[in-house]
C-alpha cells in the first residue's frame, strides 16, 4: 500500500531490518517481498 500511495520512492533501496524477535518475522517478510517480485505481483520493491 504505501508504494501505491508514494510511487516515487518505489525505485529505492528497500532494507529490512530488527533486533532480537524481529528474527523470528523479517526472514518471512523478506521470503514474501521476494517472491512477490518474481511473480511479477504489483509494484517491484528494490529488496536489499
Amino acid at each position: 500500500e504505501f508504494f501505491k500511495e508514494h510511487p516515487e520512492f518505489a525505485k529505492n533501496d528497500f532494507y529490512i531490518t530488527g533486533e532480537s524477535y524481529a528474527g523470528h518475522y523479517i526472514p518471512a517478510f523478506a521470503s514474501r517481498v521476494y517472491e512477490g517480485n518474481n511473480a511479477n505481483e504489483g509494484i517491484h520493491i528494490n529488496l536489499k
